[in-house]
């Protein structure tokens, strides 16, 4: 990140790879996701300026390549893509209270097979942070973008996501927690739609200036019109962390 004065510029590069399990099902019989496995290079460029304080206009602009291991998947498509995605967005910032960024733009998939559809739509997304008293802090944030998926028939599909959570400071040591999520996923050439809801509830404990203990409930429900989509998960979860 390069900030001389009141412009900037930031570069971003990230690599990820992802390696599947294949699936045993309830009948004994085994799903491959060999052709799921897969390799993604995304680049980022931000450019900058801050027209009030504390508070920056930009344009940022990624492009990605995602490389399948497999050069066909089971169903004999080429699921290799590049991307991109273009937004123009500003910074938040009310009287300290109130502080975050919205952005709006373009987002675009194109497949390395003809067969499969190329993948384009308006994007937008926010994420705003407010100190509603000094013991209270709430965060809410709104995401789009283009999945891949190896479904036959579709290329991949267009996910929105909302999140809203809270922390409040009950004691000095304790912190309660709690977290709404809903997330739309729809598809690309095919009536496939699902949605994911999700609610997260937790207490942080502080033992000392090193140590805290950590307790969370996870529930989780996908819902879909594709039949046998659908699952629902709850998950208790105890964490002991250090720090230094």
């Amino acid at each position: 990140e390069y900030k001389p004065n009141k412009s900037s510029l930031s570069l971003d590069g990230n690599y990820k790879e992802d390696n599947y399990d294949d699936a045993v099902n309830r009948d004994t019989s085994v799903t491959n996701n060999d052709d799921r496995d897969q390799e993604k290079i995304e680049l980022t460029a931000r450019l900058g300026y801050e027209y009030l304080e504390n508070t920056e206009a930009f344009l940022k602009a990624s492009s990605n390549k995602i490389s399948y291991v497999s050069s066909f998947d089971d169903g004999g498509a080429n699921r290799s893509t590049d991307g991109y995605s273009v937004v123009l967005g500003t910074g938040l910032d009310f009287t300290g209270l109130v502080t975050g960024e919205v952005f709006a733009g373009y987002i675009s998939q194109s497949n390395d097979d003809l067969i499969l559809d190329d993948i384009a739509a308006p994007t937008l997304g926010a994420t705003v942070d407010w100190s509603a008293t000094p013991l209270i802090s709430i965060r809410g944030s709104v995401a789009r973008s283009i999945q891949e998926s190896t479904t036959d028939g579709t290329a991949g599909y267009v996910s929105t996501s909302t999140t809203i959570s809270a922390d409040y400071e009950i004691l000095r040591q304790l912190t309660a927690s709690a977290e709404l999520d809903w997330t739309l996923d729809k598809y690309d050439r095919i009536d496939k739609d699902d949605n994911f809801y999700k609610t997260v509830v937790g207490l942080k404990y502080l033992l000392n200036r090193y140590i805290s203990a950590d307790m969370k409930n996870t529930f989780k429900r996908k819902t879909s019109n594709s039949e046998g989509s659908g699952y629902t998960q709850n998950t208790t979860m105890l964490t002991l962390s250090g720090q230094f």
